[in-house]
């Protein structure tokens, strides 16, 4: 099966509905939103001022011990095919982009930025998890650093796939200059 744009799109959006809709149904059941979204119920609901380590150690007591285990749960399973969901969509979106827009594929890097801090938010959520009742601040320091970079690369990709959509459009049907494709 060839790698397309509406394919992964169809495969990062069905992931990320289901995810989105995993996480409100834990907010719902537990009372507090995951530490992935810097506690908000879901996608729609985000919080760009992150959260301190007390913040984020008040929001691990509100789950108690079902809510904590099934925060492990959700990190070990649907938030590593989220992000390499969104990591194969960013890659073949952008590369199909950069090619007609006929800038260098320096823009695949935001994808794997994305991913890295993701998966790197995640081990830090997932330690903390494993650790509680132990405080571990600086690891929630951290987290919260790696969450907020995640969301910054997420934008990123967004708003740079936007740009490279309308010079796309701009650039239909003229012939490639020399130093298009830097």
């Amino acid at each position: 099966m060839k790698l397309t744009v509406p394919r992964t799109a169809a495969v990062a959006l069905g992931t990320l509905v289901i995810m989105n809709g995993a996480a409100t149904l834990f907010y719902d059941t537990f009372g507090a939103g995951v530490l992935d979204m810097s506690g908000g119920r879901n996608g729609a609901d985000p919080r760009p001022d992150g959260y301190t380590p007390q913040q984020a150690y008040d929001m691990l007591t509100a789950y108690g011990p079902d809510g904590r285990r099934w925060h492990a749960i959700l990190n070990l399973t649907g938030d590593v095919l989220l992000p390499a969901a969104l990591l194969l969509f960013g890659l073949v979106a952008l590369g199909s982009l950069a090619r007609r827009a006929r800038v260098g594929r320096w823009v695949l890097a935001l994808p794997v930025l994305y991913v890295i801090t993701d998966y790197a938010e995640n081990v830090g959520i997932v330690t903390m998890l494993l650790r509680y009742p132990d405080r571990l601040d600086g690891v929630a320091a951290l987290t919260n650093t790696l969450t907020m970079l995640k969301t910054t690369a997420v934008a990123a990709c967004l708003v740079t796939a936007a740009v490279l959509g309308v010079l796309a459009w701009l650039r239909r049907g003229r012939p490639a200059e020399s130093g298009d494709a830097g």
